[in-house]
């Protein structure tokens, strides 16, 4: 069993909340239920990391 993320936020959903898997060097957009890379960081393979 996967432990669950540092940075693990959750998103109000009917009666509960879902759980998304917040990255380090990420952060979650304004309607809170997606994540974006910080600047400077880019996307691979579910990850943010340094550089362009």
């Amino acid at each position: 069993m996967k432990d669950k993320p540092r940075l693990a936020n959750g998103v109000s959903f009917g009666d509960g909340c879902i759980a998304i898997d917040l990255p380090e060097n990420a952060y979650l957009d304004r309607p809170r239920n997606r994540w974006s890379c910080n600047r400077g960081f880019r996307l691979s393979d579910g990850e943010c990391i340094f550089g362009r």
